[in-house]
C-alpha cells in the first residue's frame, strides 16, 4: 500500500493516487501545477473547479471574455484530472487576470508541484503544454 502527501492540506493518505495537472497559458507563457490529492480533497477540488470551469468535450468553445465575470480574457486555463480507475476528465475556462488569481488559490494551485514554465523565446508558438 503506498501512502501520498495530500496537497491540500498537510496530511498523508493511503491508497491510490489522485493526481490534478492545471495548465495556465498567459500569451506565449505557460506554467502546469501538478497537485497530489486524497479522495476528500479531489472531490472539493472538483466542486470549486465545476463552478468556474468547463468540462471539455466536442462542443468546447473558446471565449474572448472572462467566463466568470465577463471582463477582459487574459488567461486560457486547463486541467486534467486523475481520479483513482477512472478515464481521465478534462476542464477549460477562459478568464481575466483577477478571476485566475481567485481561483488559483481556491484550488490550491500554489500548493502543487511546478512542472515547467515555459516561454516562447523563439516565436514559434511550438513546445509542450505540460500532461496536455
Amino acid at each position: 500500500m503506498a501512502v501520498f502527501p495530500c496537497d491540500w492540506s498537510a496530511h498523508r493518505y493511503p491508497g491510490p493516487q489522485r493526481s490534478v495537472y492545471v495548465t495556465s497559458a498567459f500569451g506565449d507563457d505557460v506554467e502546469t501545477y501538478k497537485l497530489r490529492l486524497c479522495a476528500v480533497h479531489l472531490q472539493a477540488w472538483q466542486e470549486i473547479a465545476a463552478r468556474s470551469m468547463s468540462p471539455v468535450d466536442e462542443d468546447s468553445r473558446i471565449s474572448r471574455t472572462c467566463e466568470n465575470c465577463g471582463g477582459e480574457r487574459t488567461f486560457a486555463v486547463y486541467a486534467k484530472v486523475f481520479d483513482a480507475h477512472r478515464e481521465p476528465a478534462y476542464f477549460a475556462s477562459d478568464l481575466c487576470a483577477s478571476c485566475w488569481q481567485a481561483l488559483r488559490t481556491d484550488l490550491k494551485v500554489p500548493s502543487g508541484r511546478a512542472l515547467r514554465a515555459r516561454t516562447d523565446t523563439n516565436g514559434t508558438g511550438s513546445g509542450p503544454l505540460g500532461p496536455f
